[in-house]
């Protein structure tokens, strides 16, 4: 089943990233487009978790020790 995308976004990338992703492609298997898309996706989940990580500690050194009981 193939999946048609409707939102696009562009990404400019140096001759040395391109050199990159070809290789990391071919040794893969993996097309260009889908490792970019990969990528963006797991540095979104990582950005999103390192958010609530630090709000829980501010939120956690603010509780005394008897609160965490």
């Amino acid at each position: 089943m193939s999946l048609k995308r409707s939102n696009r976004k562009n990404v400019n990338l140096t001759d040395d990233e391109l050199k990159l992703f070809t290789i990391i492609s071919k040794m893969t298997g993996v097309p260009v487009g889908m490792l970019l898309r990969q990528m963006a996706m797991k540095q979104a989940f990582e950005l999103i978790n390192e958010e609530q990580v630090a709000e829980y500690q501010v939120q956690s050194s603010q509780k005394g020790v008897l609160d965490h009981l």
